[in-house]
Parts: C-alpha cells; sequence; structure tokens
C-alpha cells in the first residue's frame, strides 16, 4: 500500500512505525538519505579491525588441526567476512538485497559506508522481509566513539566501540518498514554522538541472547529520516519496536544486577521449530570453529527450553536450572518456568537495599530435592548501591526452599560461596535430610547440617568446622562431590590448603606454621613414592620428573549424625606436584558403600583411589594415576575433574584435559564396572584455539533412565587480538569475560557416545 502524506510525518515521530506487504515500499520524506545496501562487500559479518589487519591471526586456522581423536577445520576469511550475501530473491527499490540467515553463525553484520554526521536527522527506516515471525530481537547500534575495554580473567588491555542503539523483535513475515526514531534509542558503552558517526551495525545476540536459527532477514533499504515538524496527531506505539535498549538491571526503585550473566538470555520455551539440524556422529567429539562457533552455528541447536546445569528428583524429573530461572516439563511434555528473581527482589526490599546483586560464577548451580519433595537452590547474592557498584561487606548465599515448585520460597541466608551434597546414583540417604552445606571461611571448611521443622523452615545449628586448613567447594568447574551422605554418617573429601600468600605458582614462602597443622602422612604410604614426568616450562619444554608429595594432600574425614563425632582425617593422596588450589578432588560411592576419590591436578595427572571395606575410611586402594590408554605409561593430564557412577557399577569421571597437545578440551575417562582399569582417554569438546579454556562443566545422571548429561560453556580465554575484537562483535555489551552459548549433551551408553540433548531426552 502506499501511504497518504500524513503518514509521511508520523514516520519520524517517537515510536512510530508503518509496514507494507504489498511489496510497494513506503515513499521516503524530502530530505532522506539512502545507506548503501546494493553494493558487494560493504556489509560484513567480520570486525572491521580484524579484516584491516596486515597479517591476520586467522592464518593459524586455514589449513585446519588435528589432535588426539579430533579434526578442527580449516575456516577461511571469506567464511567469516560474507556471511550476509546479496539475493536476488526478494527485493523492493532495486535488483537485490542483503539476505542475512544462520544468525547463530552470523550474529552480527554491519557497515561503516555511511555518512559521518547524523545530527541533521530524526529516525531510521530499514524496509525488511521477514520469513518468519521467530520473536527474535535484534538491536540496530549506531557506532559513535571508542572507550577502554578489558578482555579475559587477565584484565587484557583493549578497546570497545560505543554506540546508540535500539531494539526491535522480528514478530512479523513478509515485507515490513521498520521505523526508529532517535528520540527512543539508549545506549551502549560512551557513544559520542549522533555528530560522530563510524558504522551501522545489527546484532542478534546482544545482552547474551541466542538467535532462532529459523530467522532470515532480507534487507532492502535503510534511509535516514529527516527530522519532522512538531505533530499533535496522534500515533499508535508499533508491536515490533522495542523500549530503548538499557541496562537490564533497572527495576523501578530497585537496581538487579547480573554480575555473570553466564547461561544467556531465555530462548523461547516449546517453539515449534527443530532443536538440531542434525546430531553428532556417535563417538565424534562436538568440535568448535574459530570466533565463538559452537553448537548453535554447527548444528542450529535451538533447544525448546533455556540450557542450564541439570538435576533429577527422586522420580527422575528432570530440572534445568539457568541462573535465577528452572525449567521443568509438565505431565503434557511442555516445559514450564519458575522465575526466581522476584523472591531476591523481595528479599532486598526486606534489607532495605537499593539493589541486589545476583553473580553465579562459583553458584552450585543445580536444584536439589529431599525425599518430601522439597526443593532446594542455593543463590549467591550481595548488596548493590548503584548499577555498577556493590557493597562487598553483604556478600551472601541464599538457601531458597520450597515445599514445591510453584509454592512460595523460603530464604535463609548462609555465608558466602557455600555448596551443597548433590544426589549420585547411590547417595540415596541424602535425600533424607536438607542438604548438607559445605563451605569455607579463611583457611577452614565447615558444614553445615540444616533440619527441617514441622511447618516446612528451617533450622540452622551452628557450623561444624571439619580441617583447619581446607578446600572443598564451591567450584567453576567439575563439581563432583566433596560430602557424601550413608546412613548416619558424613563423609567429606577435601584438599589441605593453606594460606597462600603469593600469585601463581602459588609458591608458599616464609611463614610453615601450616605444617604444624598438616594431618599426618604414613611414612610409608604409596603416594609419598608416586612421581611422572612432565613439561620443565610448557608443552615442547624438556620433560622433567615431578614428585606427587610436592602436592596438595588430600584427606577424608567421617562425621556421625547421631553421636556428632568427627572422626581423625585420613591422608588418601595427592593433588598434582605444588601447592596449587586448583588441585581439588571429587567422591562418590558405590553400590557396596565403599567411597572413590580422583584428586586432580592442574594440567597434571588424575589420582584415583578408593575404600577397600564399606564405611571404613582407614583402608584405601593404592593411588594410582589414570592412564591415557591401558597399557600406556602416559598419564591423562587433567583438571577439574567430575565423578559419578551409572546403575550399573559404571564410573564416569568428566575432565579438562590437557593430553598430548595444549588444547583445553573437555574430555571423558571410564572405568567399566568390575575392573580396575580405566578406557581410553576420548575428548567430548574441543575448542576452535590452544591455549587457556574453563568449560565449568557439570555431570548429571538420572537413574530413571540410564541417561549422563553434559552441561557446559567455553569461555574462549586464550588471549588472541582477533578474539578481543569478535567478542565486542558479538556482544556489544559485553564487558569482561568471552563466553558461548550454554550446550546440554547427552549419553545413553555410560558415556561412550553423547549426542546434544532435546525435549525427549529428559522425559
Amino acid at each position: 500500500m502506499r501511504l497518504p502524506p500524513l503518514a509521511l510525518l508520523l514516520l519520524a515521530l517517537p515510536g512510530a512505525t508503518a509496514s507494507t506487504t504489498s511489496g510497494t515500499p513506503a515513499p521516503l520524506p524530502p530530505g532522506a538519505v539512502i545507506i548503501d545496501t546494493t553494493t558487494p562487500g560493504l556489509w560484513v559479518t567480520a570486525p572491521f579491525a580484524f579484516l584491516d589487519q596486515k597479517k591476520r591471526e586467522l592464518d593459524s586456522y586455514a589449513k585446519g588441526t588435528n589432535g588426539p581423536g579430533w579434526t578442527t577445520p580449516p575456516v577461511s576469511l571469506e567464511e567469516l567476512r560474507d556471511g550476509v550475501k546479496h539475493s536476488l530473491d526478494r527485493h523492493l527499490n532495486g535488483i537485490s538485497s542483503l539476505e542475512w540467515r544462520n544468525l547463530p553463525k552470523y550474529p552480527s553484520v554491519a557497515s561503516r559506508k555511511v555518512p559521518a554526521d547524523w545530527s541533521a536527522f530524526g529516525g531510521i527506516q530499514l524496509s525488511l522481509y521477514s520469513e518468519k515471525a521467530t520473536g527474535d530481537v535484534i538491536t540496530l547500534g549506531v557506532q559513535s566513539g571508542w572507550v577502554p575495554a578489558t578482555f579475559g580473567p587477565g584484565n587484557r588491555p583493549g578497546t570497545a566501540p560505543s554506540f546508540m542503539c535500539r531494539d526491535f523483535v522480528v514478530d512479523w513475515s513478509g515485507w515490513r518498514d521498520v521505523v526508529l526514531p532517535f528520540s527512543g534509542f539508549g545506549k551502549i558503552n560512551a557513544p559520542s554522538g549522533w555528530n560522530s558517526v563510524g558504522g551501522l551495525y545489527l546484532f542478534s545476540k546482544c545482552r547474551y541472547r541466542s538467535p532462532d536459527p529459523a530467522t532470515a532477514l532480507f534487507i532492502d533499504r535503510i534511509a535516514l529520516l529527516p527530522k519532522a515538524p512538531q505533530q499533535t496527531a496522534s500515533t499508535t506505539t508499533p508491536s515490533n519496536v522495542q523500549a530503548p535498549a538499557a541496562s537490564p538491571a533497572t527495576n523501578g526503585d530497585l537496581f538487579f544486577v547480573e554480575q555473570s550473566c553466564q547461561y544467556g538470555a531465555p530462548v523461547r520455551l516449546n517453539h515449534d521449530g527443530p532443536e538440531v539440524s542434525h546430531n553428532l556422529d556417535p563417538g565424534t567429539p562436538l568440535v568448535h570453529l574459530a570466533y565463538f562457533s559452537g553448537a548453535r552455528a554447527l548444528f542450529a541447536y535451538h533447544p525448546r527450553y533455556n540450557p542450564g546445569a541439570v538435576s533429577f528428583d527422586p522420580q527422575g524429573h528432570a530440572f534445568l536450572r539457568n541462573d535465577y530461572t528452572i525449567d521443568w516439563l509438565d505431565e503434557k511434555g511442555r516445559w514450564q518456568e519458575t522465575d526466581l528473581s522476584s523472591t531476591l527482589r523481595e528479599y532486598a526490599r526486606q534489607q532495605k537495599w537499593k539493589g541486589i546483586g545476583f553473580s553465579s560464577g562459583r553458584d552450585e548451580p543445580k536444584v536439589r530435592f529431599d525425599k518430601d519433595g522439597t526443593v532446594y537452590v542455593l543463590v549467591s547474592i550481595t548488596q548493590q548501591v548503584a548499577e555498577d557498584k556493590e557493597d562487598a561487606r553483604f556478600r551472601a548465599t541464599l538457601l531458597l526452599h520450597a515445599k514445591a515448585l510453584g509454592q512460595p520460597w523460603l530464604v535463609d541466608k548462609l555465608p558466602w560461596q557455600t555448596d551443597f551434597e548433590n544426589i549420585d546414583t547411590f547417595n540415596v540417604d541424602a535425600l533424607n535430610h536438607p542438604p548438607v552445606i559445605i563451605f569455607k571461611k579463611g583457611p577452614a571448611g565447615y558444614l553445615i547440617l540444616p533440619e527441617k521443622k514441622p511447618d516446612g523452615s528451617l533450622l540452622m545449628p551452628a557450623p561444624i568446622k571439619f580441617s583447619d586448613y581446607a578446600f572443598a567447594g564451591p567450584v567453576h568447574s567439575g563439581g563432583g562431590n566433596f560430602v557424601i551422605s550413608k546412613g548416619d554418617f558424613l563423609y567429606v573429601v577435601y584438599s589441605f590448603t593453606p594460606p597462600l600468600p603469593g600469585p601463581i605458582p602459588w609458591t608458599l614462602v616464609g611463614d610453615d606454621k601450616w605444617k604444624a597443622a598438616l594431618p599426618p602422612i604414613p611414612a610409608d604410604h604409596p603416594a609419598r613414592s608416586m612421581t611422572f614426568e612432565n613439561w620443565s616450562r610448557g608443552q615442547g619444554s624438556p620433560l622433567i620428573t615431578r614428585s606427587a608429595s610436592g602436592g596438595m594432600p588430600t584427606y577424608v574425614v567421617a562425621y556421625n549424625r547421631a553421636s556428632k563425632q568427627l572422626s581423625p582425617p585420613v591422608f588418601v593422596g595427592y593433588g598434582g606436584s605444588r601447592m596449587d588450589p586448583h588441585n581439588w578432588p571429587a567422591m562418590t560411592i558405590d553400590g557396596a558403600g565403599n567411597l572413590h576419590v580422583v584428586i586432580a591436578g592442574h594440567c597434571e595427572p588424575l589420582t584415583y583411589t578408593h575404600t577397600i571395606t564399606p564405611g571404613d575410611i582407614t583402608r584405601w586402594s593404592v593411588p594410582v594415576y589414570i592412564k591415557k590408554a591401558p597399557g600406556k605409561n602416559d598419564n591423562s593430564l587433567c583438571s577439574y575433574p567430575t565423578l559419578n557412577f551409572d546403575r550399573n557399577g559404571n564410573l564416569l569421571c568428566v575432565v579438562r584435559s590437557d593430553t598430548e597437545i595444549s588444547n583445553h578440551r573437555l574430555a571423558v575417562l571410564t572405568k567399566p564396572a568390575g575392573t580396575e582399569s580405566w578406557n581410553e582417554e576420548r575428548p567430548l569438546m574441543v575448542p576452535a584455539t590452544d591455549g587457556y579454556h574453563v568449560w565449568q562443566h557439570r555431570v548429571s545422571y538420572n537413574p530413571a533412565t540410564d541417561r549422563f548429561y553434559v552441561g557446559y560453556f567455553d569461555c574462549e580465554m586464550s588471549g588472541t587480538k582477533g578474539q578481543d575484537l569478535f567478542s565486542s562483535f558479538t556482544w556489544p555489551d559485553l564487558k569482561h569475560l568471552v563466553i558461548t552459548d550454554f550446550t546440554i549433551l547427552v549419553s545413553d551408553d555410560s558415556g561412550k557416545t553423547w549426542r546434544l540433548a532435546t525435549t525427549p531426552d529428559f522425559k
């Protein structure tokens, strides 16, 4: 349809839009300026600073790489740059339009062939064809200036672009003119202003969104609209234009700040599209490609749930925790969602705080249940005095518990960064009580054993100190149990961790008072003579022999609930070859009641041992290093272990592996039931780059279906300039840590083969 003259003026009013479905674009008012969308090469799907490099780091990916059990395909500059094509199939104004699809792989598209001064204009109009109304939110960004930025855990210095920005929703099919007045734009970082424009961008992953693989937009005409004279005519706020992009912290009179939004913005539950385009080949690891191209890009992974840490109630029903939301399947097989944020906000109001900061950095992310069906969740919070400022004096962990999901939450305050005992296959006695709480205060380790009152509230007894120097949860990756219940007994495994005065390599100097507190290590204990070979200064340097006796001593204690007696600590082995706080253990229990323990090094061998007699922690098997393959001398070099049995007695351990090549992949170690030897280490997830990665993985098992689940996300920390540039290009509002989307894998065969988990895998 052709719009009347009055509508031409309304186009530039705040909040106004117009649409056309007949294939005829709305005419532009006098003074409008068209931005070129027809010349090849002006619109790209890679950062301009990356494309401008004379010597590109991409050369290292041009031929692909090979490792133990995996191959990384080559990635070309053209593949990264040319994700938007010129299409002859859909167009209005000329002979072609820009075709933008596969948004999980090409989340951003940009052009810098734009006017430098937009101060004379009042808005922007985009003529767009949408193949499907997917509900994806697109952020239009007008780049203006740069700000200092840091990247990765080492705070690598760099710069990040600033934007004036506005969201719109892909809630239509066919053609539509989307008009966005500048008066409704928000900001990302600190833009210089409309008179200093360096480029025009469209982002689909801003604020950690996960775009729908079915979204496909054809961008025809883009025009800058002149400022309109003052009008008194009324307009209707369009459904496809959202409020200005703003911080998600704003919530009326209360700041609600996501200090580390790790899992991503929610996806659309129960959507009608496929959850994957194809799945992993049996026995083949999921290999990421360069610059954040993971499962969503490679497999069109678009689950109908919000991926998060997987948990199960005693009946085998699945629950997925995604930061402060929990997804679960109802009796009709449709996903429902419980939101914890209103409970957290109400807690902050009761404390008379200006705001509440929510951090998932080291929370135990799983959901716990007891035999009565009561549900338990841990959430780390702090008082927020402004959107970008916390009062660390009020850091705490909240234990939320309710009789069932959908019932009111009760809240108990715990010390900062606590962990709890997770339900494993054979530690079902943990269901008899509220979850055991374990935490560290100063150098000491403590337990809290909550007691349930008749009205459903909890009594929190005084903490029980089990060691003056202990490391035992919570952890950022792995998350195996540190405590196991069996009858009246609690068994706790921990690394003896004295105060560590210096930075990496955490060399202990000067004060040796902690050595006097070290529990006994028998002089003839076989762990004292364990040695292994490792590089002297990193991969490729000469091998040297290292001694386990320089590593983190690991102990197990038993606490009797009935007598309230704590046993003396029993030494079970060393973690790694040095005093490194990454060398933590994980523990599980088998069907006969024997405890099994693995102790991690930090890119060093993994030690395994188990009790000889059920219920007796004084006698353990000779500790051994887990080999990378049966009959070979080389050890698996690992960090951050999990440890779980399936119902048939097969043992699964998922680790970050550094075996044979400096590539921090996720790997699987399995020990079949009835054997003492471990199968060959197999890669499960492979990053695109060498160097430092953390997966923040968690493993869960459902005895009702005999399925293992691994949830993970990849932190690209290896520190290349190109990764930093792609980070800002993909997540323009990102401040620090670079992440990819959370992914869940499932195995039906005790960890031999894995696939991307879809809704039927949770039924």
